[in-house]
C-alpha cells in the first residue's frame, strides 16, 4: 500500500552484511514509513484494515447514505463504488471487498446533476438560490440552450450524504420551469443519462 519503498523492503530480506536483520531494525522501518505516510480520516470503514489509502470512484461517485463496496486495486489501495455501479458487475469480484460508511466521519463529495428546464429568464437565480439555501456549493457548471427553448443544465455539487442530495433535487424540481432534476455520473457528457 505504498507505506514501505522496495528499497526498504529489499534491506530486510537481504541485508547488506548477509546477517539476519534484527527485530528492532525491521521496527524503525516499519515505524519510519507509517510516520511518513499518512492518508487522514476517510469515511469509509474497511473491516479489519486501519489506515489504507481510499479513492472514491468516479464513475458512480458514491455518497454517504448508500450501499457501497470496495474494489482492492493495484498499488493505489481501495476504489469505493456504489454497490449499483455497473463497473463493479465488469470487475473482477475475488477483488471486491465489503466496505461500509464511518457514521462518525463526515464527508462532502462532489455530484453531478442534470437539470431540464425551460429556458426562462431569471430561473438559473433560483437553481442556484436552492443550491446556496440547502449549504451546497456549486464547483463547475455547463449550461446550453436547445431550439426549442430549452435549457440543458449540469452542475457539479457538494453534498454531504444521499438524503442531502435528495433534497436539493427535490426543492429544484418544485421551481417554475424546471421539466426534470437527476443525479448523473460524473463521465456523462450532454444529453446521456443516467
Amino acid at each position: 500500500y505504498g507505506k514501505i519503498t522496495p528499497k526498504e523492503v529489499i534491506k530486510i530480506i537481504i541485508p547488506e552484511d548477509e546477517n539476519a536483520p534484527k527485530p528492532s531494525l525491521i521496527e524503525e522501518i516499519i515505524q519510519r514509513a507509517a510516520k511518513t505516510v499518512r492518508y487522514g480520516t476517510t469515511a469509509v470503514k474497511i473491516r479489519g484494515v486501519d489506515d489504507i489509502l481510499v479513492r472514491y470512484a468516479k464513475c458512480c461517485t458514491p455518497v454517504h447514505g448508500e450501499p457501497i463496496i470496495g474494489f482492492i486495486t493495484r498499488g493505489r489501495g481501495i476504489t469505493v463504488h456504489r454497490k449499483d455501479c455497473q463497473k463493479v458487475l465488469e470487475i473482477d469480484s475475488e477483488r471486491l471487498i465489503e466496505v461500509d460508511w464511518d457514521l462518525k466521519t463526515p464527508s462532502e463529495r462532489v455530484v453531478r446533476i442534470k437539470v431540464d428546464a425551460m429556458d426562462i429568464q431569471g430561473l438559473l437565480v433560483k437553481m442556484t438560490k436552492v443550491f446556496a439555501e440547502n449549504g451546497s456549493s456549486v464547483v463547475g457548471a455547463n449550461i446550453k440552450t436547445t431550439k426549442y427553448n430549452q435549457a440543458i443544465c449540469f452542475f457539479e455539487i457538494t453534498v454531504k450524504d444521499l438524503e442531502h442530495l435528495n433534497r436539493i433535487l427535490r426543492n429544484l424540481r418544485k421551481l417554475d420551469g424546471i421539466i426534470g432534476a437527476n443525479r448523473v455520473s460524473m463521465q456523462q457528457q450532454g444529453g446521456r443519462d443516467q
